[in-house]
Parts: C-alpha cells; sequence; structure tokens
C-alpha cells in the first residue's frame, strides 16, 4: 500500500523496528514493553496504571490513553523524527 499522501500511519507490532513509537501500556505486567521496544518515543498508558513509578524516566512524554491532545501535540511537537521512515 502507498501511504504517501498519509501524515501519519499507526500500526501495532513491530516493537524493534528503527522507526519511534508509542508504546501502550494497559497494565503494570506491560511495563516489559519498555524493555523490548527500540526508539521509544513516548508512553501511553490505561487510567487504572500507577502513573507514577513511569513517570520517573518519562516524564514529559507520558500520556493518559484517552489524551488525545497531548499525543496529537507531541507528534505536530517532533514531526521531524516522524518522517521518512520505510515500514
Amino acid at each position: 500500500a502507498d501511504f504517501s499522501g498519509y501524515d501519519y500511519v499507526i500500526v501495532e507490532g513491530f516493537k524493534q523496528e528503527a522507526y519511534p513509537k508509542i508504546v501502550l501500556l494497559h497494565s503494570d505486567e506491560d511495563r516489559i514493553l519498555l524493555k523490548q521496544a527500540s526508539n521509544i518515543a513516548a508512553i501511553a498508558v490505561w487510567e487504572t496504571m500507577e502513573q507514577a513509578a513511569i513517570a520517573e524516566n518519562w516524564h514529559d512524554k507520558l500520556f493518559g490513553i484517552n489524551d488525545s491532545e497531548g499525543i496529537a501535540n507531541l507528534l505536530w511537537e517532533h514531526r521531524s523524527n516522524f518522517r521518512n521512515f520505510n515500514i
């Protein structure tokens, strides 16, 4: 598929690929994903998770799963980091 007309394409998986990622954490057990994924740009967590332990290292890149405005702002502010990746 040709995605050249899109600003962003969001895909699931591909934890080890070079492109920047937003890691989604459903529960505390998912924290292992922070060690498994490469090139993490941000983290989005479900409201049921305790964010304090995660926030220590990710304070400016940690979002609630429903903070679409905050995540969109991050994508816009760092748009040059999210361009020109071939999947």
